[in-house]
């Protein structure tokens, strides 16, 4: 399930998204009230949105847009998935990407998207961010320059970059509006967001993920970030449970843990039938980084080994840990098993 539909039902009929969707919040509010007594409320809510989305030509329905770090990114699959799956809805979609591409293998579901992307990095539009930033600052003097100055207090360049970045998102959104905002990683995208939300006021959600929680970003930023935010999601109880410990009581009803998941009905699967004489694969696909936990599928099949278990690793993928783990695949004795 796609994270920016599963976060509205709370807080749906107040937002601006909403109004635009409906025409007057008090229509909506008899709709929301019926569908959350529901016995599947979010089966009912989905149902909704679809009936809703209909009675508008593509051109007049509410636009979602997604702030992403680079787009495409191959290793980001998640992101593509939710916006297959809001594009599958009849949801408008647009793209907006931190960074400009780096030339690596892109995904063949790419193909299948067809939101348009505006690039946001400094490469080839310092002129455009600098205009831009000019038209907002004259247009509105007194948020431009709050803002400005909150970004200047936490003290960092890359922070202020991305308020630049978000007085050029802030200007094109004027110009060719979307409703809401919804970034992934607490980083550059969010960053971007919460600041494009302080210019022109369009609410933003965003996804926590790993890394970007724990390690990239200041714990004061973290928390302006979820503060204004309409509601934060992530994808692990663990996280919940930390970004609650960081904003308190007062927000945590806008934390929610949506678990990635995968649409099985797109693979081919047949599991091992009993006349099968092989040993039993375990495969792992990933990039060969500390993160992904390779180091530890391989200790757990060395467990097995010992177990006297048939079976055998297949790892795809590749990475700067590469050389690391072929030496522990040998220390422990498992290159006939491991490949």
């Amino acid at each position: 399930m796609c994270s920016i539909q599963r976060i509205f039902p709370q807080r749906s009929w107040r937002s601006g998204w909403w109004r635009t969707c409906r025409g007057t919040t008090t229509q909506l509010r008899a709709k929301l009230l019926r569908w959350m007594e529901h016995d599947r409320p979010l089966t009912a809510f989905l149902s909704f949105c679809e009936k809703e989305l209909m009675q508008y030509q593509p051109e007049q329905r509410p636009t979602i847009g997604y702030v992403v770090s680079t787009w495409p990114r191959l290793s980001q699959t998640f992101v593509l998935n939710e916006i297959l799956a809001l594009e599958q809805r009849g949801q408008p979609v647009r793209i907006f990407s931190i960074k400009d591409p780096g030339g690596e293998p892109i995904h063949a579901k790419l193909a299948k998207v067809r939101a348009p992307v505006a690039y946001l990095s400094f490469r080839r539009r310092r002129r455009a961010i600098l205009a831009a930033n000019l038209r907002i600052a004259r247009a509105l003097p007194g948020r431009y320059f709050r803002t400005l100055l909150r970004a200047l207090r936490y003290g960092r360049r890359d922070v202020l970059r991305c308020f630049f970045q978000a007085g050029y998102l802030a200007d094109l959104v004027r110009r060719d509006p979307v409703s809401h905002l919804h970034a992934h990683f607490t980083t550059a995208p969010t960053l971007v967001a919460m600041f494009t939300h302080d210019l022109v006021r369009i609410p933003y959600t965003f996804t926590a993920h790993a890394r970007d929680i724990y390690a990239d970003t200041q714990p004061e930023l973290l928390r302006a970030e979820m503060q204004r935010a309409q509601a934060v999601i992530t994808c692990t109880e663990y996280n919940r449970e930390y970004l609650s410990s960081q904003v308190g009581v007062a927000t945590n009803g806008k934390l929610h843990c949506i678990y990635h998941g995968l649409d099985l009905s797109q693979f081919q699967f047949m599991g091992q039938r009993a006349s099968d004489s092989g040993p039993l694969v375990i495969l792992s696909v990933a990039r060969l980084v500390e993160k992904k936990g390779l180091g530890d599928l391989l200790v757990a099949a060395d467990i097995l080994r010992r177990r006297g278990l048939c079976f055998q690793v297949e790892i795809i993928g590749d990475g700067p840990l590469r050389r690391a783990l072929e030496v522990q695949v040998m220390q422990l004795g498992l290159s006939d098993r491991v490949k």
